[in-house]
């Protein structure tokens, strides 16, 4: 989800009660607001944890050419993410057709959160590509989401025993991971995920930054 600064205020206020013990709850904020929103969170005392959208590797690669000479004057995005988020979303549907980006360069992306600490979440459309990052890292333990893209966007939720029959065969390639499901979540459709046996949460698009849309998510969660 993206919250804003006003968005963590407004639910900070009013709100605090609706987060139950046992549930992790994570938002991702856009990269100007990651600093604010985790400052917000810490002074309400929130048990919520704060996800970055995605790693630059142009950033990245301008901190250190290709003999590892490090550049003065170039700012180590990864480093100042770290600085403020434990988790970090990686291979994102609409990031993957943004940036026209590739499994490798999902697997470099994974790589350089590892180097800084950050629990990667890892988005994956398919098999194939929950394949590559097995083939990458046989011992991948972080969460990987499913993101089938039919249903992304759409309104129209993938049938949650479908959802959770890829999930199963997700998670035979990585034994030690958490699975989520994203894909037009709504409040009135979580139940059905959320029961299945292969999926232990969701991830919750655009509609999240509303403070309505997200409480009534936790509510729904919350049995």
């Amino acid at each position: 989800m993206q919250p804003t600064g006003n968005w963590v205020d407004t639910f900070g206020q009013k709100r605090k009660e609706l987060i139950k013990s046992g549930n992790l709850i994570i938002v991702a904020p856009p990269l100007e607001l990651l600093s604010t929103v985790a400052d917000q969170i810490a002074a309400y005392g929130l048990s919520i944890a704060v996800a970055a959208q995605d790693l630059d590797l142009r950033a990245e690669s301008l901190i250190h050419d290709s003999n590892g000479v490090k550049h003065t004057g170039q700012v180590n995005v990864a480093a100042l993410i770290a600085d403020c988020a434990e988790y970090i979303i990686l291979g994102h549907s609409e990031t993957r057709v943004d940036k026209l980006l590739t499994d490798s360069d999902v697997n470099l992306r994974l790589d350089i959160a590892r180097k800084h600490n950050l629990k990667p979440i890892v988005c994956v459309a398919n098999i194939t590509q929950a394949e590559s990052i097995a083939r990458h890292d046989s011992h991948f333990s972080g969460i990987i989401a499913y993101e089938p893209p039919g249903n992304i966007g759409t309104g129209q939720a993938a049938k949650p025993k479908d959802a959770n029959n890829v999930c199963r065969q997700i998670l035979r390639m990585y034994p030690s991971a958490s699975m989520l499901y994203g894909g037009s979540v709504l409040s009135t459709n979580i139940a059905g995920f959320l029961a299945q046996d292969s999926i232990n949460g969701v991830l919750v698009g655009n509609k999240s930054s509303g403070v309505a849309f997200f409480q009534d998510i936790i509510r729904a969660v919350q049995f």
